[in-house]
């Protein structure tokens, strides 16, 4: 009885392992982008502290001291900071054409930054894409796009 108990437990040991060995052989990679939403990000930022996220949100520019991204159009009028990311490393022009659109941002998050009142701060800024609503589409936008100096 206790070799068919032992076999058993052996067996969904076994099992269990083969099911979940990512978990058990594999390291995070620190420049995987992890795509979640503002509401976890918010919710959970030491979760993603130094990791690359992608997430969307609304983004305001009133010039090179003030890059946000907020949670909503409607925490952007109200400048609700609480509700937002400070973002570094997006280029005037650019920040100038994307502002009050809603844009997907991929970049290194830093939870509790120099932020003043915003929840923290997304830099190392690699790619940036804007919802045009007037054609209803997804865009992308790099600097050197001669659309970024119009």
């Amino acid at each position: 009885m206790k070799k068919i108990l032992l076999g058993f437990f052996l067996a969904v040991l076994l099992l269990f392992l083969l099911g979940n060995w990512e978990m058990f052989f594999t390291r995070d990679d620190p420049d995987k982008v992890i795509e979640t939403s503002m509401v976890r990000l918010l919710a959970l930022p030491w979760e993603y502290n130094g990791k690359i996220v992608r997430v969307t949100g609304f983004y305001q520019s009133s010039g090179f001291e003030s890059s946000e991204l907020y949670l909503s159009r409607d925490d952007a009028r109200i400048w609700n900071l609480p509700h937002s990311f400070f973002l570094t490393g997006v280029g005037e022009k650019m920040a100038q054409k994307m502002s009050h659109h809603y844009v997907a941002v991929s970049g290194r998050f830093q939870a509790h930054g120099e932020t003043g009142c915003s929840a923290g701060i997304i830099e190392e800024v690699v790619s940036i894409r804007f919802f045009d609503e007037e054609s209803n589409t997804w865009m992308r936008l790099e600097e050197n796009d001669p659309r970024a100096n119009q």
